[in-house]
């Protein structure tokens, strides 16, 4: 009868403890013996697959969290592996992105660490020991003082929203290691750049805030923008991110005289709104740039064709 059963249980009943009756019980018969070892070896079997695999383990508390690790990234949820794996991908590739912006080949020396967590109210309860770098407003954040300075966010639902707004603050946290002088950069300037690498991910949400913006007349004055305060973020954080975000992402790609333009086999031949963000992140004196000249004397101007620019379908 043994001669049924494939090679790897033969192996596992031979390595598991023997059928034998007990004191008082009457000899098994053979079909019994056979039922028995068989249940025995399934058994033993399912044991050594739930100790092998993660699948079985328990991951419902966050000190028990998945954790998946690329080449820069360490992602930690208990929501599942898949989500923290595309997490985790998807930042590899927006780091590139940074990169390329910011004119830089660093890379953390050691993993970036992000934090996904499922309920408001546990983002809250790791949030509300950083004071000002966390707030409820927005669904996620650089905790630069945590000792592993992490990006925290939370899921609700979308990942869509989720790859925004942790892309967001993982911007903050490559900027902040990546380039120590940007700390003193104007918060609208930052969070400009963070704004527009998460619109990296929905160029069509881009287009739609845009034109929300434009047909329900709820542009902020582009000075007043500038000079944002995180008070202003805090009452209206929403409308202000998209705002600079689409206007970072139309200053670098669609306006004249700022865009990249590109000779007919892709090279680039000229990035002034790229270059001048270089020049201010690294703490240089822009003032001589055409950007800056339009971002200050021709603020009004610049003002007046963004209102009316549609992104492209």
């Amino acid at each position: 009868m043994f001669a049924r059963l494939p090679a790897i249980c033969l192996f596992l009943l031979a390595s598991s403890a023997p059928c034998q009756e007990g004191p008082g019980e009457e000899a098994a018969s053979p079909e019994a013996l056979y039922e028995r070892s068989l249940r025995r070896v399934v058994e033993v079997a399912q044991r050594r697959l739930e100790e092998a695999s993660e699948v079985f383990q328990d991951h419902s508390t966050f000190d028990k969290a998945w954790e998946v690790r690329t080449r820069h990234y360490l992602v930690k949820t208990t929501h599942s592996r898949r989500m923290a794996q595309e997490v985790a991908d998807g930042l590899e590739t927006m780091l590139g992105h940074f990169q390329t912006l910011l004119d830089t080949d660093w890379v953390p020396p050691e993993h970036f660490r992000v934090f996904i967590f499922l309920t408001i109210q546990d983002y809250n309860a790791f949030g509300e020991q950083f004071g000002a770098e966390h707030s409820s407003f927005y669904g996620s954040f650089y905790a630069g003082q945590h000792p592993e300075q992490p990006v925290a966010a939370v899921f609700r639902g979308s990942m869509l929203e989720l790859q925004m707004e942790v892309t967001h603050s993982a911007f903050h946290q490559y900027l902040e290691q990546a380039k120590p002088s940007a700390r003193q950069l104007p918060l609208a300037f930052s969070e400009g750049l963070a704004a527009y690498f998460a619109l990296y991910w929905a160029p069509v949400y881009c287009r739609e805030q845009h034109q929300h913006l434009a047909e329900s007349n709820r542009f902020i004055p582009l000075r007043r923008l500038a000079a944002a305060n995180l008070e202003q973020f805090n009452n209206n954080a929403h409308e202000t991110m998209m705002e600079l975000g689409c206007l970072f992402t139309y200053l670098r790609w669609h306006r004249a005289g700022t865009r990249i333009e590109q000779d007919a086999e892709g090279k680039i031949t000229s990035e002034p709104f790229s270059d001048f963000i270089r020049v201010v992140v690294d703490g240089g004196d822009s003032s001589g740039l055409e950007t800056a000249k339009l971002l200050n004397e021709r603020a009004a101007e610049l003002e007046k064709d963004f209102r009316e620019f549609r992104f492209p379908e």
